[in-house]
């Protein structure tokens, strides 16, 4: 006979969503022998993962049968990072490394990267068919698709041009709303970076005569240098008798020691003279230590000047 009061109630999980809410009923009411219907139930996946759908259909006369239906629902993600030092010298580039993966159930499309970089990194160099963008100050990359479970890496490579903090801002964006971002945190740091010479002005000498040792030190760092010291020692074949510089200096027998320089400006130079007269004839070494308030262990340097006689 004919079935009559026939309900169909969808009980919606908190995974999918339906305009008239998540507890639907629909009248069908009679239903003949053999009839069928045919419902459609167009329903929002909000999340992905595996979920179960149940449909209860009753009718009058203890009718009641229902469904649980499994269900899959994939989407697409979007996980982004930079890998690259977390310090970096003032005018030294660095190349970054900019990742993005899908870690999503379904491919990404129409993938979008954007690095947007602070004031205190200058732009050089990327790949992949990067465009930078001026005006953003940006770097702009495009991939079609991205699988699921897919990783991808473009270059970088941007110079550091002012100290203190730089934040570097990625976000990743794809179609359905798919968006993620990261922050990577540059600290520039100035530096001092010391350069010295020891120059003989006269090598050969003849016994009993004098040459005169010139130090030039050169700061080709970003940041003054402070506290510079500097130390001769010569052998028992070369007397020290005489220093100048821009700093005091006393000789201690074969120890030559300057007072510290306070300060060497990015670029500049300071040059310091020893006199030493030769006493022994042969081959003979002196060697020369500088020091700063930054680089506490000295830096060695040496000399050869040959001493020799007529008699």
């Amino acid at each position: 006979g004919d079935a009559t009061g026939i309900v169909v109630e969808a009980d919606i999980p908190a995974e999918l969503s339906h305009v008239a809410g998540n507890e639907l009923e629909y009248q069908i009411g009679t239903l003949r022998p053999g009839q069928s219907k045919q419902l459609q139930l167009r329903l929002l996946a909000k999340t992905a993962g595996l979920i179960q759908n149940i449909l209860t259909v009753r009718g009058k006369g203890q009718i009641e049968n229902q469904s649980i239906e499994p269900l899959r629902i994939v989407a697409p993600a979007l996980q982004v990072s930079l890998r690259g030092p977390a310090i970096r010298y003032l005018d030294r580039q660095t190349t970054y490394s900019v990742d993005v993966v899908n870690p999503g159930t379904a491919s990404a499309r129409n993938v979008e990267l954007v690095a947007y970089l602070p004031k205190g990194l200058k732009f050089v160099a990327t790949d992949h068919h990067g465009d930078y963008d001026n005006s953003e100050h940006a770097v702009y990359w495009k991939l079609e698709e991205l699988p699921p479970q897919i990783g991808d890496s473009v270059k970088l490579t941007a110079t550091a041009i002012e100290p203190g903090e730089q934040k570097v801002r990625l976000e990743g964006t794809a179609d359905l709303g798919v968006r993620a971002r990261f922050e990577h945190v540059v600290r520039v740091e100035s530096v001092p970076e010391l350069e010295f010479s020891v120059q003989d002005t006269a090598d050969p000498i003849e016994l009993g005569s004098d040459t005169t040792y010139e130090i030039k030190i050169v700061n080709r760092g970003t940041r003054t240098a402070t506290g510079v010291q500097i130390a001769a020692s010569f052998p028992q074949a070369l007397k020290p008798i005489q220093g100048g510089g821009p700093s005091d200096v006393r000789i201690e027998g074969q120890l030559v020691l300057f007072a510290p320089l306070q300060r060497i400006a990015p670029g500049a130079e300071a040059v310091f003279r020893v006199k030493a007269k030769a006493i022994t004839q042969g081959d003979n070494i002196i060697r020369v230590q500088i020091s700063s308030d930054d680089k506490t262990t000295p830096v060695t340097k040496e000399e050869s000047t040959r001493v020799y006689s007529d008699n």
